[in-house]
This record gives C-alpha cells, structure tokens and sequence, in this order.
C-alpha cells in the first residue's frame, strides 16, 4: 500500500520503507511537511465527495472569521497571478472582517468548530463552483485554503490535547504566501502546499503559549 500526504502530497510506500503504515508509531509525522499520521490517506482507496452546491436562498451566512480567511486565501491567489490590484483589494476586504472578527467569541473550541465546518461544508461547495465555472486562479487560491485550514485544524486540535507542552521547544513558521503554519525546528526548504522557498516564512515569535 502507499499512503499520501494530503497537505504536502509526499507519498509513504510500504515496500520502500518495509514498515505498514499502520504499524508506525501514533507521533510519526510526514518527514516533509510535519503533518500527522492521520493527514495521511490510502492512494488506492481515495476517494472524493463533492456536497451539492446550495441555493443563494439556503447558505447560511459566513461569519466573520470565514469571511477574513476567504479574502486572505484570494489575496494570495492573486499575488501568485501578479494581479496586484486584485491582492490589495482582497487583503483591504480580509484586514476588514479580521477587525470586526475581534468582536466575536473567538476562543479556540470555537474556532475549531469553524476549521470543522470550513473542511466538511464551505470548502466542498466553493470548490465545486470553482470547477464549474473553470476559474483557475480561484481554484489554486481555494486548493491553498483548504491543505492551510486542514493543517491548521491539526494542530489546533493536538494543543487542545496537549497544552503549552505542544509548543515546548519548538518555533512557529507561517508561509507568508499561503499562510501554511509550520511547528517545529526543521523548517522545509520549501512551503509544502504553495512551493515557495523558505524565505518565504516568517517567524511568530510572540508568546503563544
């Protein structure tokens, strides 16, 4: 069996490595981007669901936070473009609900709840759209969006297990481009989900824990 990183895409094959993937340990990590053991999925069992697009009439209405995450994701899509006037205006849009984002009840239960809702619903739907209309920058942009948020999701849910402890001894890395957050002290020649050059990271270091 082979096994794919779905926010890098670095593959596991069971012959290569002599080891069943379910027999590594619960900690293993993706050697290239750090994402966990259970960002992993079989290759020759992928599968792909696609939600029904809801009408304008029944889609509930984004908060906030979705809203500044969505208008972040196209910025960065559209730097990638070289559309700059297109990037500023997202980003002006994204710096826009992020201020009003600060007046909601944005503790981490709940903001995991809303990378849950992002994965499982807005995603699927934006994405479908995107493919029908063939609009590919809106595609790269939302492909970006969705690993990004996964990822995010991940390592939200592992603090939330372990506490402080997670983030003991290790540096916090986010791709400038894409927003892909990366923990730990070996940081990847490259972004694994948008491929720039790790230049491209900037080091959080205020006092997250």
């Amino acid at each position: 069996m082979k096994y794919k990183c779905t926010i890098c895409g670095y593959i596991y094959d069971e012959d290569v490595e002599k080891v069943l993937f379910k027999d590594l340990a619960n900690d293993w990590a993706c050697p290239a981007c750090g994402a966990p053991k259970d960002l992993f999925e079989p290759l020759e069992e992928k599968t792909v669901e696609i939600n029904e697009i809801e009408s304008a009439n029944d889609m509930e209405e984004f908060s906030y936070l979705e809203l500044a995450a969505i208008f972040s994701n196209l910025a960065r899509g559209s730097e990638k473009q070289y559309k700059t006037a297109w990037q500023q205006g997202f980003n002006d849009l994204a710096n826009y609900f992020t201020n009003k984002a600060e007046k909601e009840n944005t503790d981490n239960i709940a903001l995991l709840e809303l990378l849950k809702e992002d994965m499982t619903k807005y995603y699927p739907s934006l994405m479908s759209e995107a493919k029908d209309k063939g609009d590919r920058g809106i595609l790269r942009a939302l492909t970006w969006g969705e690993k990004v948020t996964n990822m995010s999701k991940n390592l939200l849910e592992r603090y939330l297990k372990e506490g402080p402890s997670f983030l003991e001894d290790k540096k916090i890395y986010v791709c400038s481009i894409c927003g892909f957050i990366y923990v730990g002290n070996n940081l990847p020649n490259i972004c694994p989900v948008c491929k720039v050059p790790s230049f491209k990271f900037v080091e959080i270091k205020e006092d997250l824990k």
